[in-house]
């Protein structure tokens, strides 16, 4: 079998900078090294969510909607230097949608299915509220409009009954 070359493109330059680079004119060979998919959660580029691992059962775990219960653990850190914010060290059990957790923390965690991981970057507009589900009276840390990044690990959710899940109309006619 014939091997393939990995994709190659390359550049030209239009200027000349003063910290070196490339002459005008001249040309230089760049190489793919790897392409990942990013989900871009509002359309904006504010919340970009990547998967770093789709956990044990890609594409079949239970993914949060409304009220569910989740138990998620994560680490946050500033854009600009690096520094980390907090860590939650152990698995936080919450449930979504009661405004105590920061609302780019919660969107990403609603795009996530149950066992995966994932980063997430917040642009300074998202970058405000509390980082635990504690929520601005439990005592954590609580942004002001700071550029972070996030790594989320989502480990379980439970899901409440949505309609045409319930087991008999009488369940049904309760939920309603």
């Amino acid at each position: 079998a014939a091997a393939t070359a990995p994709p190659v493109g390359e550049a030209s330059a239009s200027s000349s900078s003063s910290g070196g680079g490339l002459a005008p004119g001249s040309r230089a060979r760049l190489e793919l090294l790897a392409v990942t998919r990013a989900a871009d959660l509002l359309g904006d580029g504010s919340i970009m969510l990547r998967v770093l691992d789709p956990g044990p059962s890609p594409g079949g775990g239970a993914k949060p909607r409304d009220l569910a219960e989740v138990s998620a653990s994560w680490r946050v850190w500033f854009l600009r230097n690096g520094e980390e914010v907090m860590n939650t060290g152990q698995r936080c059990s919450f449930v979504m949608d009661e405004a105590k957790l920061m609302v780019a923390l919660e969107l990403a965690i609603k795009d996530m299915e149950a066992g995966s991981r994932a980063a997430v970057r917040i642009a300074e507009a998202w970058g405000s509220g509390p980082l635990t589900p504690q929520g601005i009276s439990g005592g954590g840390p609580v942004l002001r409009g700071a550029a972070v990044w996030a790594e989320i690990t989502l480990h379980e959710v439970q899901n409440e009954l949505a309609a045409g899940e319930h087991g008999t109309v009488e369940q049904a006619l309760d939920f309603a």
